[in-house]
């Protein structure tokens, strides 16, 4: 959307890149390896402070919808 690419565009000038960096992005994503999301993970999240909420619709029953 227009708001989207807006919002990509200045995130990228508030951390000082060049607007024309959205070219560069998905290829700078593409090149990430396995390891490298995974350390990443490891260093940045704290699975021990994750919580998972699941949502979705139920029956009578209380069973999930197929």
């Amino acid at each position: 959307t227009t708001s989207g690419m807006a919002r990509t565009i200045l995130s990228f000038i508030e951390r000082g890149l060049e607007p024309n960096y959205i070219d560069q992005y998905p290829k700078d994503i593409e090149k990430a390896t396995l390891r490298q999301v995974n350390d990443a993970i490891k260093k940045y999240i704290q699975l021990d402070k994750m919580i998972i909420i699941k949502s979705g619709s139920l029956t009578k029953d209380g069973n999930p919808l197929k």
